[in-house]
């Protein structure tokens, strides 16, 4: 899938910024895709997609129908070999360093999506947000660049 977006034609960048690279590379998100930018955003290469299936595709191509649905990348980091991770609505995502499409390797059960997530070395972490029945909540941890995850401790 070779996507390329140039948006000297559109006037600008339109999507949800989620990522500063070491080196300048820039990262966005429209919707559950995930574009890069080597040259300070005159042009846009797909990076990475996660999966979409069902009836809320339909209704987020809309810009109201996916905020209402939250249906967008929450929350984005690549790591130093290259693996990129992504929270989505119901859960992370990841794609190896030579892949686009990326795979589900959390799913949220309990409460709301993760909203942000660490980055240390090889280990990457979250925490769930909001708790409705009052009971623990766990901070979870990834010892092998995001492929697995186990709860690391609870509050």
């Amino acid at each position: 899938m070779n996507r390329t977006l140039d948006l000297r034609a559109t006037g600008g960048t339109t999507g949800r910024a989620l990522y500063i690279g070491p080196a300048g590379e820039l990262y966005i998100a429209r919707r559950y895709e995930i574009y890069r930018s080597d040259d300070w955003g005159t042009t846009w290469q797909l990076n990475c997609f996660v999966p979409r299936s069902g009836w809320k595709p339909l209704i987020a191509k809309s810009r109201l129908g996916a905020r209402l649905l939250r249906y967008y990348i929450a929350a984005f980091q690549v790591l130093a070999d290259g693996s990129r991770i992504a929270v989505a609505r119901d859960g992370l995502y990841r794609a190896g360093p030579e892949e686009i499409r990326m795979s589900r390797v959390f799913r949220v059960t309990r409460g709301s999506r993760p909203v942000n997530l660490a980055v240390d070395g090889r280990r990457v972490l979250f925490g769930e947000y909001g708790n409705l029945d009052a009971c623990e909540v766990c901070l979870y941890v990834s010892e092998d660049r995001g492929k697995t995850f186990d709860v690391g401790y609870r509050f």
